[in-house]
């Protein structure tokens, strides 16, 4: 067959407009063309995803930046592969804790907080049948703390114990918490069965 200047040119019109059609269609694909949950993890490239890449709201940006994302912090569905390292202001964490011995040994106990603290919380020990101060306002069944502090409310304790005394499992130094976590110990103060106490704690990011 022989073509005509007539064939040639419809037939390159033709191809111009589906060439053209195509290249503006992949140019102007939007969220809207993408059926949900069409694009997996395994789409994506490691550390291709950046914070600038993600929608606002998606996820607190400020949370991002100084490392205290949360999986609270993102939309349903979305998994964090970690948890924060530093307590966010205003959490409590929550706790037991039991230290046991048998004389004359003095028996202790440490308890890691499992995050850290920006700064180390004020302690606090409440022994049994003693009312807490205003910084403590629970109980061994409920405990609670005010930002700031640590509450370690005792429950149990053998008549034959005395102690109840936090310490810095880091530092030794009595009296005192660390960001970290904090120690608990007792001792007998008499010849006699085994010793114990036993509770549960607070503690509140400032």
């Amino acid at each position: 067959m022989k073509l005509s200047y007539a064939n040639v040119t419809s037939t390159l019109a033709l191809a111009l407009a589906l060439g053209g059609t195509g290249a503006y269609a992949a140019a102007t694909i939007g969220s809207a063309d993408i059926k949900a949950n069409a694009v997996k993890s395994t789409h994506i490239k490691n550390a291709q995803v950046k914070l600038a890449d993600l929608a606002g709201g998606s996820v607190n940006s400020a949370k991002v930046a100084n490392g205290s994302l949360l999986a609270a912090d993102l939309k349903p569905g979305e998994i964090a592969k970690g948890q924060s390292e530093v307590v966010p202001s205003g959490v409590t964490l929550f706790g037991t804790y039991a230290a046991a011995g048998v004389l004359p040994v003095i028996a202790d106990t440490a308890v890691s907080f499992g995050q850290k603290f920006a700064v180390a919380p004020t302690d606090h020990y409440i022994r049994k049948g003693v009312l807490p101060p205003a910084e403590c306002p629970g109980n061994a069944a409920a405990p609670e703390a005010l930002p700031g502090h640590l509450c370690v409310y005792e429950a149990v304790a053998t008549s034959n114990t005395v102690g109840g005394v936090l310490f810095d499992p880091v530092t030794d130094l009595n009296g005192v918490a660390s960001r970290f976590g904090f120690g608990v110990y007792a001792e007998a103060v008499m010849a006699g069965p085994s010793f114990y106490i036993s509770g549960t704690w607070a503690a509140t990011a400032p």
